[in-house]
């Protein structure tokens, strides 16, 4: 019995300790599962829409009754990232098959009164942008173009005819949304228009001329936004109004560049569908918001849309915002939200954003499971990605794949290796700012066969000369735009690169790479001659090193970033000597320019064009900064 008893005791013990095992495997199991389950819910959210996300397409109402409601008006709320685009975009400003927009000049007797708005970029001004679009019937190689206001965080109000053509009976079948573009310098990341609205009795007979586009990220958490506020006939009169936008009669002698041009007036008549006033507009305008602005508050009461054939009645003319119009925008912005949140099919997945989700190498597993053919555009930025992830990434089918953006990660070199193998023959993006990348890492990236790749970033890593070598040895022929800041490339990696054959190289950024005056010596012998930005800042650069710069091939140079070097007055005068007549924007701030320096650039050639001088903490006292600005206010001391 005894012995039973032990026998019966040992396979109760087994029994036990086998049941607690079974137990503690399928428990951990469970948990792997529920997580595994979690992210997929998370990422199935993202691929459906995430509606609390689209909550905030909502216009936020701040007062409203039967006839009348008011929307929050909103600076930015975030910080503007360095963007560095160039956009290129042969286009002809919109007209009506009817009345055309008119410059008055009644304001002031045969005088325009419109103003330049030179900092596009700065609110308020940074609400309006470009409405480029192509109808069908137009052909393959023309577009035209119209402008639009935000109103939302990712709603942009803007005329029905930019989107519907009488002329031609048909929608539009491209439209885009441009944000404060400035010449041919687009300051912000360009967002993909993902549906538009128009009433469909404006095909009918042109009445109820005001439209909407819904963009596929909430662009104005960078730029800000106007609100709208439905007034009454009383309360209209009297009030200041200003229309601002993209007129064609500044930029008709340019190469293909976009003015922002804004005029302030009264309104002189206002009937129950349009507001008339002696403002100056032409064609390009057409969408201009018609705004006030109330305080630290900017609302939008119109949409600009035409002016009059008969010059003589002296008014152009906006489509009156009223309750019926507004209950419209809004009924569209609720149905651009239901339509998003109902489809599920993956196949259409164009964008899919885990930016800051902390998803890790995990995530990017389970993210690589996914069939999404259609995808184009992937933000995996701030994610803790390292290796397992990075090979995860590599190993997907996505033949549509064109921007990937991994900063902030952990890929490393190793990552880096591994995401060399990736098959994607489309890609013309790639960012992997901050990942720890050196010239190990970038030498094998830099053999992958991504032969369509424009843009590639690898801002603050670890790169040296080596790693510059191997890059201006790649096939990447086609790079537009290349971020190398902060990686302490050195003379030696100056001298690689300008040996890289980029014929389109448009835009590069070299800030805090100690490349010295020796160094650019080097990179002004570089044939680029498409460069139009380029970023030497915080590179030890003094006088005997700007004496090169009037030796460089880069006649197309727009943009010149030189702060924080060792520039002295003699630096200054050799580049106020420079011949780029398309130069609009140079920074000097930070270095040892003195009064005498600033004057010599009140004689540049491109003085004429140039939108911003930036002097500031140079070696001019407060007195001599005054007086400078008298002479030429966009001096920026």
């Amino acid at each position: 019995m005894g012995i039973h008893k032990i026998l019966s005791r040992t396979v109760l013990l087994h029994f036990l300790l086998f049941s607690l095992l079974s137990t503690s495997i399928q428990a951990s199991g469970w948990l792997f599962k529920s997580r595994e389950e979690e992210f997929r819910s998370r990422l199935q959210t993202k691929l459906l829409g995430n509606c609390s996300e689209m909550v905030k397409e909502r216009l936020q109402i701040l007062e409203e009754d039967s006839q009348k409601v008011r929307t929050k008006s909103q600076k930015p709320i975030k910080a503007k990232t360095q963007n560095i685009s160039i956009i290129s975009l042969p286009a002809e400003p919109i007209l009506e098959s009817g009345d055309r927009e008119t410059v008055l000049k009644k304001i002031i007797p045969g005088i325009d009164g419109r103003i330049q708005i030179a900092q596009t970029d700065q609110w308020p001004h940074s609400v309006h942008g470009v409405v480029a679009i192509h109808f069908p019937k137009m052909g393959i190689d023309k577009n035209a173009w119209g402008t639009g206001t935000l109103i939302g965080p990712n709603l942009v109000l803007t005329a029905a005819h930019n989107l519907y053509s009488h002329e031609y009976k048909e929608e539009v079948d491209s439209v885009r949304f441009l944000p404060a573009i400035n010449g041919k310098l687009l300051p912000f990341s360009e967002p993909k228009v993902i549906r538009f609205y128009f009433p469909k009795k404006y095909k009918i007979d042109n009445q109820e001329d005001y439209g909407l586009l819904v963009l596929d990220q909430p662009i104005a958490e960078i730029t800000g936004h106007f609100g709208i506020n439905i007034l009454s006939k009383d309360q209209l009169n009297g009030k200041t109004i200003n229309v601002t936008g993209y007129p064609g009669d500044k930029v008709k002698d340019k190469n293909y560049e976009y003015e922002m041009w804004g005029m302030e007036g009264k309104p002189v008549n206002i009937d129950n569908d349009h507001i008339g006033y002696e403002i100056d507009t032409f064609g390009g305008q057409s969408g201009s918001a018609v705004w006030y602005q109330e305080g630290e508050s900017y609302y939008v009461v119109g949409v600009h849309i035409t002016g009059t054939k008969d010059i003589t009645l002296g008014l152009n003319k906006a489509t009156l915002l009223n309750r019926a119009r507004y209950d419209q925008i809004r009924t569209w912005i609720e149905s651009s939200i239901y339509e998003r949140i109902q489809k599920g099919t993956y196949d259409d997945v164009q964008e899919v954003n885990f930016y800051e989700f902390s998803i890790g190498d995990f995530g990017s597993q389970q993210l690589s499971k996914y069939v999404l053919t259609s995808l184009q555009t992937l933000n995996l930025g701030w994610n803790k990605i390292g290796i397992e992830g990075a090979k995860a990434l590599s190993q997907t089918s996505w033949p549509q794949l064109k921007k990937l953006n991994l900063e902030w990660n952990v890929v490393g070199d190793n990552g880096a290796k591994v995401l060399s193998q990736g098959l994607w023959s489309c890609l013309e993006s790639l960012n992997l700012q901050s990942n720890g990348i050196t010239d190990d890492g970038l030498k094998i990236l830099s053999g992958a066969p991504w032969h369509q790749l424009k843009i590639l970033n690898l801002r603050d890593n670890a790169i040296r000369r080596e790693g510059c070598q191997a890059l201006s040895e790649s096939h990447w022929s086609r790079l537009r735009t290349l971020n190398l800041g902060g990686n302490k490339i050195g003379i030696e990696g100056a001298k690689a690169l300008s040996r890289a054959h980029w014929p389109y190289l448009e835009v590069l950024g070299l800030g805090s790479n100690q490349i010295g005056s020796d160094g650019l010596k080097a990179l002004s012998q570089a044939p680029w001659t498409q460069l139009q930005v380029l970023y030497l800042d915080k590179n030890s650069i003094e006088d005997d090193g700007i004496e090169v710069l009037s030796q460089a091939p880069w006649p197309q140079l727009q943009t010149l970033g030189l702060s924080q070097n060792s520039i002295g007055d003699n630096g200054a005068k050799v580049l106020s000597r420079l011949p780029w007549v398309h130069l609009r924007v140079l920074n000097l701030s930070w270095n040892k320019i003195g009064v005498d320096g600033v004057q010599e650039f009140f004689e540049a050639s491109y003085r004429p064009q140039l939108q911003i001088l930036d002097l500031m903490n140079n070696s001019i006292s407060s007195q001599e900064a005054e007086e400078i600005k008298k002479k030429e206010s966009h001096f920026k001391l």
